[in-house]
């Protein structure tokens, strides 16, 4: 805490010997700003969209608000094409630019943030977004601005900021399988210097779902069966992928139930106090198993937390800054209720806890057209899990104990040059991080602690052709912790009808990831049209990759994991023969890159906008993911990067007139790669069908403040997954109902 509040004074130095100019303020500050004209994500501070050398998805609240039910991980995936991986029973995460999505982790490729600060949790499914106003996705490294965790990009969510006379929005929705969502949201002024805003929001899902079984998209792509690569053999095998074609999946119900809270006070003219506050839980969670071993059921308690209190303001004319406390917890307990094909006295088995705290500090300074943000950072996140047999009493954990901690310091200047034609951010941010395993009970692994500097620069640029036209490019760095699993994990996968074990083990000597990255692009935004076409380009170092090595004396010892022999064989504690081996390298070079392109126009633009008509498509294609390493048995060879798309496609059609909306939008994700788990003993890629979905709906607005709106979602009823194994619902239906008030 002493390098904060030494670089807090620092910030606050300059902010004080700044010479005068225009006054410059934020998108917090100056409420008259339209959301669609700024962006906070790209340079932590508000910049018109079209001036951002980055890319940058908006999705604003009438886009939310059309949805079905305001889940965070449905929105990104329909309206921003990431990669996700997403499993019944509140569990997803996404990723950006061909990094693999991830879950339940402190150190992802993708920064999740509410207000600019650290989300708080690991699950995008427990963040709610019923007091949501927008949502701004910045795709390519940010690590220069935010450091570790945003190698792949950055998810912001911006919540409501309502002054004035108080006013809400309540909904009610009903569909298939009798799931009800209720919301409400109200802000505003309480007092002439004191506003707020509040939500609550409850989902409740009482009935299993059913998996699609009319699969018309899956029949036009061919996508009835999945193929192996086995990687050693060079061999391909494929299999039918129609299991639970329409039928039932037991154990998908839940109820979540999510409140926050915000309160704004005007403390003088340039100076605001806000504090924020949300919670989600969701307890007796069902969460069924892998599809093909049947009913494997688990049954879990999610709680989480996460706040914060912020300083805004402005000095004098040119300076505006910022100070932030934050923190977030995220809780999972599972229990199992389902072992050895039988129901048993529920136990709780694993319990984890992931924390997350930290300070910001900083300043913009306005210097003519010229803007220069400085900045400090300074976190600390911890995993913690513990983990019981049936007896309640504790056994190894999966792995050990860890914390981070982070320190940033980083400067960025946005210069305009030629009356605003040519734009140029050029910045960097310098990190100090340590990396703490903790000696954990039950583990016999040490506690290890390592600390290492880092300099990540950026620079991008924004040449204005003509009015609408403009050509950008971005080069910049990024990194990311090592994982605390593949750093000192330990895991065993039992096969009990052959008496076999496969074993997996940390490697203490990981490095952590590091990246650079370039992209080139092209947009046109006037006369109803909104366009953009890009290239990208990612080279990686040290990515932590799982590999096979052979089952051998010398590497079972090396490994340190215990084993008798018999006749030959290596025999674990329990007597079952090791037949596999697992442990973690890093891989030497990797490379991401790709197109991405957008195209959408606003029809209501030829009858000069007295109806939205909009139709757009937004394409991303993978050309290369993969990386280099030393695989057991094959040498050198290249892994393709797992649950990363070939290629991802959203569209649709969006209407409003007076009285009536209406609209459809679809989802196309080619092939995917991943790990078949089936073969514990070599390793084997299998590659996931194209799939296609799509969904409709129809509102109409009874009087000025009351709407109906139908939805049906997955129109074709189509049975696909976000991960194999993982089955999602097929055709639902829903109807909603909206008072403004």
């Amino acid at each position: 805490m002493k390098k904060v509040l030494v670089a807090a004074l620092l910030v606050a130095g300059l902010i004080r010997t700044a010479g005068a100019a225009s006054a410059y303020e934020s998108d917090s500050i100056k409420m008259n700003l339209k959301v669609d004209e700024v962006v906070v994500v790209g340079q932590r501070m508000a910049v018109k969209k079209e001036n951002v050398s980055q890319r940058i998805e908006m999705i604003h609240l009438a886009l939310i608000e059309r949805a079905p039910q305001k889940d965070l991980t449905s929105i990104l995936k329909e309206n921003a094409g990431l990669d996700v991986v997403q499993y019944p029973g509140i569990l997803s995460g996404v990723s950006i630019r061909g990094f693999r999505p991830e879950n339940g982790k402190l150190n992802s490729k993708t920064l999740i943030l509410i207000n600019g600060r650290p989300a708080g949790s690991a699950n995008l499914s427990m963040i709610d977004l019923s007091n949501v106003e927008r949502i701004e996705v910045l795709k390519g490294p940010a690590s220069a601005l935010y450091g570790p965790t945003a190698m792949g990009g950055v998810v912001n969510i911006i919540t409501k900021n309502s002054k004035g006379a108080i006013g809400g929005t309540a909904s009610f929705s009903y569909g298939s399988c009798d799931k009800v969502n209720s919301s409400v949201s109200v802000g505003g002024s309480i007092a002439p210097k004191l506003d707020f805003d509040a939500g609550f929001s409850i989902s409740n899902n009482p009935k299993d779902y059913k998996m699609g079984k009319g699969n018309i998209f899956r029949g036009w792509l061919g996508g009835g069966e999945v193929t192996n690569f086995y990687k050693k053999t060079g061999a391909e095998t494929t299999d039918p992928d129609k299991r639970g074609d329409g039928d039932t999946r037991p154990f998908t119900k839940y109820t979540k139930t999510n409140m926050d809270l915000r309160l704004g006070y005007d403390i003088c003219r340039d100076w605001k106090l806000n504090a924020y506050v949300n919670r989600s839980i969701a307890n007796d969670v069902e969460s069924p198993g892998d599809i093909a071993y049947g009913t494997t059921p688990t049954r879990k308690d999610l709680n989480y937390t996460s706040g914060d209190i912020s300083l805004t303001g402005s000095i004098g004319r040119n300076v505006t800054a910022m100070v932030k406390g934050y923190y977030g917890r995220d809780v999972s307990d599972d229990e199992v209720i389902y072992e050895k094909k039988a129901f048993v006295t529920p136990y709780l088995s694993i319990s984890r806890e992931l924390e997350w705290s930290g300070v910001q500090a900083q300043s913009v300074v306005r210097i003519n057209q010229h803007h220069i943000t400085i900045g400090v950072d300074y976190a600390h996140s911890q995993s913690l899990s513990e983990r019981y047999n049936n007896l309640g009493e504790r056994i190894k954990p999966y792995n050990q104990d860890f914390a981070l901690r982070n320190f940033g310091l980083y400067v960025q200047g946005n210069l305009e040059f030629f009356k605003g034609k040519l734009l140029a951010s050029l910045g960097g941010r310098y990190d100090f991080n340590k990396y703490d395993l903790k000696q954990t009970e039950k583990m016999t692994n040490p506690a290890n602690k390592e600390n290492n500097a880092i300099f990540s620069p950026s620079l991008g640029i924004t040449y204005k052709v003509l009015p609408g036209l403009s050509i950008k490019a971005n080069a910049g760095s990024g990194f990311s912790y090592a994982d605390v699993y593949q750093l000192a994990g330990y895991s065993e996968v039992f096969d009990t009808k052959n008496k076999t074990v496969a074993i997996t083990v940390g490697n203490k000597n990981l490095k952590n990831l590091e990246s650079k990255s370039f992209d080139l692009g092209v947009s046109y935004n006037k006369n109803g049209w909104s366009t953009e076409l890009g290239y990208f380009r990612t080279e990686s170092k040290n990515n932590g990759v799982q590999v096979f090595v052979d089952v051998t004396a010398d590497n079972l010892n090396n490994l340190e994991v215990k084993y008798t022999t018999k006749d030959g064989k290596f025999i674990y504690a329990d007597g079952s023969e090791i037949k596999g081996l697992n442990t973690f390298q890093n891989a030497s070079t990797g490379t991401i890159d790709g197109l991405e392109a957008s195209v959408a126009y606003n029809f209501g633009y030829l009858a000069a906008n007295r109806f939205d008509l909009t139709s757009y498509i937004k394409f991303t294609s993978i050309l290369n993911a993969n990386e280099e390493l030393d695989e057991y048995g094959l040498g050198k060879m290249s892994h393709r990067m797992l649950n990363v798309a070939d290629n991802n496609i959203v569209y649709g059609t969006d209407y409003k007139s007076n009285k009536l909306s209406a609209g459809f939008k679809g989802r196309y994700v080619g092939y995917r790669y991943d790990r078949n788990w089936s073969f514990y003993d070599q390793y084997v890629e299998v590659r996931y069908p194209q799939m296609m979905t799509l969904d409709l709906y129809l509102g109409y607005d009874v009087t000025k403040k009351i709407s109906l709106m139908g939805y049906v979602s997955n129109v074709t009823d189509e049975n696909y997954y976000e991960k194999r194994g993982y089955n999602l619902p097929g055709r639902m239906f829903s109807m909603k109902a909206t008072i403004n008030f």
